[in-house]
């Protein structure tokens, strides 16, 4: 019994633990981008905005799909812009006229991600692992490794 409640207890203690933690990366991680507002050339700091021009097709008739005319032009913006990973969301309008006849008109949104961040994340995976490597020596100090010789 008492064995449950020890590890009952650990395991609460585990959750606030990695809780706390979690709620301080938030703040470290505004932290670790602070300097960028004075130093924008820093590694982590490549989060320039690259607005993209939408783009229409104009009316079209039936047998196409947003692909057709989304596609290529995100192909050409990823060309010219290599630092940033761009997607693009598709819609369409439709048009029926009197004879049943239906027009087309596909909308492309495209959106830029810049690749730079790498160094910002690996500084927040750094925290992490200190973390748990503090907790780890606290729970060792306390006695909760019993190594036995083989």
């Amino acid at each position: 019994m008492t064995a449950v409640v020890r590890w009952l207890g650990i395991t609460t203690t585990l959750i606030g633990a990695v809780s706390a933690l979690l709620l301080a990366l938030g703040k470290f991680g505004d932290a670790a981008y602070a300097p960028c507002k004075s130093f924008p050339s820093l590694p982590w700091c490549a989060s320039s905005t690259l607005s993209l021009i939408p783009f229409d097709s104009g009316t079209t008739d039936g047998g196409h799909n947003q692909g057709e005319y989304c596609e290529p032009r995100a192909a050409a913006y990823r060309a010219q812009n290599p630092d940033f990973t761009i997607t693009w969301r598709g819609s369409e309008t439709n048009h029926k006229d009197f004879w049943g006849h239906v027009t087309y008109n596909y909308h492309c949104e495209f959106v830029a991600v810049p690749n730079g961040r790498s160094l910002g994340i690996w500084m927040i995976i750094g925290g992490v692992a200190i973390g748990l490597l503090a907790l780890l020596f606290v729970w060792w100090r306390r006695g909760g490794f019993r190594l036995r010789a083989a």
